[in-house]
């Protein structure tokens, strides 16, 4: 059967399946996110390399025809990925470029590059200098050529220190989730003028002028937001439908906050990638979330705060964020800052226990597994096992899972591990 006499739309259903990259397919609802979602952060984890086969597979279904490479042209651009440190002049002369007519054989809509553009995500690479200039020009010419974008992301700590860096553009009915960080003034007014719109909102160093007012900024369905308490404040956000609460920088005094009084008893999901300071700002912060299910806690081996007396009775799941490189260091570095990593640690696992009653599972979300110290620590290497060995035993008595990030029991890798 020639493939002209199928139905386009079979084919690009085909085309859809053949080449989405798991979780990531934009569309116009974005699903609140939960840092327990197996499947999820698989996918996030793998996103790199789900991203490289999606493009392959994009590319080798174009060339089994000219219909198909026609049929397959969208697909090309749904997603668009930018690291800091290249040029992006090509991609957006190509988003500005008609693709190639055979409208009478199809039918379909002839369209520019851009216009199928639904998420553009700008990353960090893991090495190199923290704020690494960004092509930002051609970033601008990219964002303009695409019309009907679904999702913007930027870094989670994006830093623009210059105003003419900021990204200004239109801001489609069609955006779901976006960081402000990267926007200039006027694009942030477009997109309060459809505040209904918007799921998902970013925005971790919000640039706010000394002195100005802003007008109460009321998100009706956003359910996910990731942003200081002071920007939140600053900026005047009320979203009544907000689930999922990841807060940046600190939350000392977290009391004085208007963002935390109006959205403390609505959250179910806590994510803290900040310093508390004090027991007592964590302990009031988590005593006004009455709704709270999930809590994660990112534990930064150089920079540790005070855990709190209790958990809230509410809460089902903890999760403990700490990058498998920094365990891996303060594993092997010197006697006081092991024991003092530990001794956090130790409180941590201690408060959950407390908690077995209502708690279901403790899970380390970039963990696959236990790291032990090198070999050439032997004594230290012994403890640390024995000391996991302890804390299994513990949770398994009260009925409490410890899991690692893929959901299974957490157990040690026996395998020497050194540091250069």
């Amino acid at each position: 059967m020639s493939n002209t006499r199928v139905p386009p739309e079979i084919w690009l259903q085909i085309i859809r399946l053949a080449t989405t990259i798991p979780t990531f397919s934009p569309s116009q609802h974005v699903p609140t996110f939960s840092p327990f979602d197996l499947r999820r952060q698989e996918d996030t984890r793998n996103f790199e390399t789900n991203y490289a086969q999606s493009l392959a597979s994009k590319r080798s279904i174009s060339l089994v025809c000219k219909c198909w490479r026609y049929l397959v042209f969208p697909f090309l651009w749904e997603i668009i990925c930018l690291l800091p440190g290249r040029k992006h002049h090509a991609i957006g002369s190509t988003l500005q470029r008609y693709k190639t007519s055979i409208k009478s054989s199809l039918h379909l809509e002839e369209r520019r590059a851009g216009e199928y553009v639904r998420a553009v995500h700008i990353l960090e690479e893991d090495t190199g200098p923290a704020h690494e200039l960004y092509d930002m020009a051609n970033i601008q010419r990219i964002i303009n050529c695409c019309p009907n974008l679904v999702t913007l992301t930027a870094p989670v700590k994006w830093q623009l220190y210059r105003r003419d860096s900021h990204l200004s553009f239109r801001p489609a009915t069609s955006l779901r989730e976006v960081h402000l960080s990267t926007m200039d003034e006027e694009t942030i007014r477009g997109i309060s003028r459809f505040p209904e719109q918007l799921l998902v909102l970013h925005g971790s160093s919000v640039e706010i002028d000394d002195g100005t007012h802003y007008e109460e900024m009321i998100l009706p369905n956003v359910h996910t937001i990731s942003m200081r308490l002071s920007d939140m404040d600053d900026r005047n956000i009320f979203a009544p439908s907000l689930s999922h609460w990841i807060i940046h920088d600190n939350i000392i005094g977290i009391e004085n906050y208007r963002a935390y009084t109006r959205h403390a008893s609505l959250v179910t999901s806590l994510e803290l990638a900040c310093s508390w300071g004090d027991r007592l700002s964590l302990q009031y912060a988590l005593a006004g979330m009455t709704q709270l299910q999930e809590l994660v806690i990112h534990i930064d081996s150089l920079c540790v705060s005070p855990v709190p007396c209790c958990l809230p009775q509410t809460v089902r799941r903890v999760g403990f964020l700490c990058p498998y490189s920094k365990h891996e260091w303060v594993l092997n570095t010197d006697a006081g800052t092991f024991r003092w990593f530990l001794d956090h640690l130790e409180d941590w696992l201690a408060i959950a226990i407390r908690a077995h009653e209502t708690l279901e599972l403790v899970r380390f979300l970039d963990w696959p597994a236990i790291k032990l110290p090198s070999s050439s620590l032997e004594q230290r290497r012994l403890f640390y096992s024995k000391w996991w060995s302890e804390k299994f035993d513990s949770y398994k008595s009260f009925g409490v899972k410890l899991q690692n990030q893929l959901g299974n029991s957490l157990c040690i890798d026996f395998s020497d591990s050194s540091i250069d």
